[in-house]
């Protein structure tokens, strides 16, 4: 990864839905989409690479961590960080 990309991640319980959003921005120059189907791995990855993070998108609902929680301790990592919370 160029020392100039940004990562986008994408987070939802839903393998379409990461599918979909990862469809939708692939052209986007300096950017790097990311998905995650488990909010803990996505957070794993987080922990490592947060300063490398520009968004994260996250779904409300998810089996183990509830995104509001995901998305708060991102937070805590990296206040700077954009995040989306989406709910159905």
């Amino acid at each position: 990864m160029s020392t100039n990309s940004r990562i986008v991640g994408i987070v939802d319980d839903d393998k379409d839905i990461t599918t979909l959003f990862q469809g939708a921005l692939r052209s986007t120059a300096r950017i790097r989409t990311l998905t995650f189907t488990d909010p803990i791995l996505a957070l794993e990855h987080f922990l490592v690479n947060d300063h490398t993070y520009a968004i994260v998108r996250c779904d409300s609902k998810m089996p183990g961590l509830k995104g509001m929680g995901l998305l708060k301790k991102m937070k805590d990592l990296n206040q700077f960080v954009r995040t989306i919370l989406i709910t159905a």
